[in-house]
């Protein structure tokens, strides 16, 4: 009596109620996947692409002599403004600059927080300013760093700097071609400060040799030596 009575409606109801739902959820779930799937793979494709990229740019580092710390940077392709962030800071003017612990961004913090006179032997290392191999500044790779210096300068508008570079990493039979590529980097450094609204009385440039003071001995807050670029307060 209680299977006729409760069973049969229960019955009777329910499984037509349940079969409706099965059906919408496995619609639901056919038109859901392929975009779940799409996204994981992009992902992927993303993490693999700049995995490649990582390990040819250590490759092509190691193949030109350049140090451990030069590999590093070397290794990820993207601009720092979107690797992860160890350093942030708000300037007066509102600008945010952001950058590794021991980049450039914090050194010269640093420095100009301190109150340290400018001298002539306190250099800083410009470890996110790129170079194409054997060559000239990549601007794509270097605009963030660039562009934290120049939000720097124009916070502190008496600050003057002065830009050195050399060219130690290139592998070049003739010393005119390592001073050649030293004298474009200087150029294109200062021009791309220029560019981002910095007079060019505040920025001076001067080439190295195997003379660099930057390149063999460690920098300021015991930074890394570099065979590229550094910067020096040059005027307070």
């Amino acid at each position: 009596m209680t299977g006729d009575t409760v069973g049969d409606p229960f019955k009777d109801t329910s499984g037509p109620s349940m079969n409706i739902l099965i059906k919408l959820t496995s619609l639901v779930a056919l038109i859901i996947a392929p975009h779940l799937n799409a996204g994981d793979h992009a992902a992927a494709i993303d993490a693999a692409a700049i995995s490649d990229a990582s390990r040819s740019a250590v490759e092509a580092a190691s193949n030109d002599g350049s140090t451990s710390a030069e590999q590093a940077n070397a290794a990820d392709p993207r601009p720092m403004a979107v690797r992860n962030v160890e350093f942030t800071h708000t300037l007066t003017t509102g600008a945010v600059v952001n950058g590794s612990a021991s980049g450039m961004e914090a050194s010269l913090m640093t420095f100009i927080q301190r109150a340290i006179p400018a001298d002539k032997t306190t250099w800083i290392a410009m470890n996110e300013v790129v170079y194409y191999d054997q060559g000239d500044v990549d601007m794509h790779y270097s605009a963030a760093q660039l562009d934290n210096l120049a939000e720097i300068l124009k916070a502190y508008p008496t600050l003057k700097i002065e830009v050195g570079t050399t060219a130690l990493d290139v592998a070049a039979a003739e010393s005119a071609t390592v001073a050649k590529t030293a004298e474009a980097r200087a150029s294109t450094i200062a021009a791309a400060l220029a560019k981002r609204g910095i007079a060019t009385e505040r920025i001076t440039t001067k080439t190295f040799g195997a003379d660099a003071p930057f390149a063999t001995k460690p920098l300021f807050l015991d930074g890394a030596p570099t065979k590229g670029a550094a910067l020096r307060v040059s005027e307070r």
